[in-house]
């Protein structure tokens, strides 16, 4: 059971990283020091980062070495707080939807409420960008997760959003998200190791209120929202 537990550990915290796509480019019309250079120095910076990070984790000889290093130098951690700082800064400007997607796409910083990066990402995404088809591309990025914010944001995004094709990548990782999360709650009850290392990522209260969930309860949901995902791409 503990392995099972640790692999979904794994995905949790790499899926956002091999999700990302580098489509937030500006037009290079932006005066040295503007909102776009100042946006692609911080998206370098995370890049690099992030193959840092990921060099030291194929370093690493052995796997507690290894976990260590996933778990303790992930970049999301510091960048999703940047990138948020970015939005709420230049919230008027096209790149703030890049900023705030980014910060999504990262498996957590570890923080919970409503001053946590996530969720001001999600208030921003919710009240400024509902309708914009890039907000689509965050969706296969939150296919695994038990954060409240990547559940609100799908379904949000699923029920309201103006863009079909968004529609539709919505409910189907909503319907993915929700069924490994009936899967990863049982497990989560039996494996105190996984879960303290879950804490770190979404934090200890997030962690506590994703456990009380009703797993029973979580699968005619997903099969619900599964079945959405049909009726939204279908020819209307």
């Amino acid at each position: 059971m503990r392995c099972k537990g640790a692999g979904l550990l794994v995905v949790l915290l790499l899926l956002p990283a091999l999700h990302a796509e580098d489509k937030d480019k500006s037009d290079g019309k932006d005066k040295k020091g503007g909102v776009a250079a100042q946006y692609e120095a911080l998206v370098k910076e995370y890049q690099k980062a992030q193959s840092d990070w990921q060099k030291a984790i194929s370093a690493a000889k052995a796997t507690e070495e290894r976990r260590k290093i996933v778990l303790e130098k992930n970049p999301d951690r510091t960048f999703a707080e940047k990138f948020v700082a970015f939005a709420e800064k230049n919230r008027k400007d096209a790149l703030a939807v890049d900023a705030l997607l980014r910060a999504m796409r990262g498996s957590g910083s570890g923080q919970t409420g409503e001053k946590a990066p996530r969720a001001r990402a999600v208030k921003l995404l919710l009240a400024d960008h509902l309708h914009n088809e890039k907000v689509g591309e965050v969706c296969s990025s939150l296919t695994f997760g038990i954060d409240a914010e990547g559940d609100t944001l799908l379904k949000a995004l699923a029920e309201k959003s103006k863009k079909k094709e968004t529609r539709a990548r919505a409910c189907l990782a909503l319907a993915q998200r929700l069924g490994t999360q009936a899967d990863f709650i049982p497990q989560l009850k039996e494996d105190d190791a996984t879960r303290k290392q879950l804490e770190g990522i979404f934090g200890k209260d997030a962690v506590a209120k994703f456990v009380k969930r009703d797993a029973k309860g979580l699968r005619p949901r997903a099969e619900s929202s599964s079945t959405g995902s049909s009726a939204t791409i279908s020819p209307t």
